[in-house]
């Protein structure tokens, strides 16, 4: 570990992130006007906290300023089933391996054994190939998981969402600049952007550029969470981070403006020469990112 890791490293443990949060106090739908939501201020100054209107953005930000959005897309990444011999299954995709193929949590009073074959709604199959660490490989047997998942899908609503999700959701669960299908979750901040918000933004001198990160399965995955000490946990994830934003980031701060992502992400990545960045991402709690440089890497 290097000099500079060492001094970023936060020793962390669980109970650090417990506190009490009603659950009335956790909103089940969305507003119906995105940008309607409260915003919370600091003060990095005096450390003052401001309840503020996400509309109230622009007002906070300095012509040149650039806002990196994250233009991810959520798929329609849970299914429902039953294993050949009876048993109920649901299905969380990580991650598709090809059109035919993806890796999945499968949720099932015992888990399916490879070479089994998973039963969805409609009676369309999915084979078991085996696994890979916490995941299952799974193939469909008969059609494209995509057009399946378009078919039978359901929206990967986050575990503090109790209700069952809804034809709308596919629509509210998505920021209004998703274009790269991927992510099981979404990038939730840019949830409350809407068009008359970014244009108001783009009036104001502040510049966008878009970045994609797909979220995988691993905030869904409560099994790493059981231990007492998470600094150094691996906090899984798939990346795919495209070349052309990062010739538009300001060389550090001071210099010209500054960048925010939406929302902001620690990433830890290799770059294929010639490509984009398409790996898995296994970032330590307690590893702090603080800006990516112009070759495209995040410097801790």
């Amino acid at each position: 570990m290097g000099q500079a890791q060492r001094a970023n490293t936060v020793s962390m443990k669980r109970t650090d992130f417990q506190y009490e949060l009603p659950s009335e106090l956790i909103a089940q739908t969305p507003l119906e006007q995105r940008s309607a939501s409260r915003l919370l201020c600091l003060d990095r100054d005096t450390g003052g906290l401001r309840d503020r209107m996400f509309s109230d953005l622009p007002g906070l930000l300095r012509r040149g300023d650039l806002l990196v959005f994250n233009n991810t897309q959520v798929i329609p990444a849970r299914l429902f089933g039953n294993k050949a011999s009876g048993g109920r299954v649901e299905i969380l995709l990580e991650r598709l391996l090809n059109p035919n193929e993806c890796l999945a949590q499968v949720r099932a009073s015992k888990s399916p054994r490879s070479g089994s074959t998973l039963l969805l709604e409609d009676g369309s199959e999915l084979r078991v190939l085996g696994r890979q660490h916490s995941f299952f490989h799974l193939r469909a047997v008969n059609g494209d998981l995509g057009e399946l998942l378009d078919r039978l899908g359901h929206m990967p609503l986050p575990p503090y969402i109790t209700r069952q999700d809804t034809a709308q959701d596919r629509r509210r669960y998505q920021t209004v600049f998703a274009e790269k299908p991927g992510a099981v979750a979404a990038p939730t901040a840019g949830l409350h952007f809407d068009h008359g918000l970014l244009e108001e933004l783009k009036i104001s001198g502040i510049e966008s550029t878009t970045v994609t990160l797909h979220v995988g399965a691993g905030p869904f995955n409560r099994s790493g969470w059981k231990i007492s000490m998470i600094t150094g946990c691996t906090l899984n994830g798939w990346r795919c981070h495209p070349q052309p934003a990062t010739p538009l980031l300001p060389p550090g701060p001071g210099e010209g403006g500054s960048w925010r992502s939406v929302p902001p992400r620690c990433a830890a990545s290799k770059r294929r020469p010639g490509k984009g960045l398409w790996n898995h991402t296994a970032a330590k709690a307690g590893y702090l990112s603080t800006r990516l440089t112009g070759s495209g890497w995040w410097m801790p």
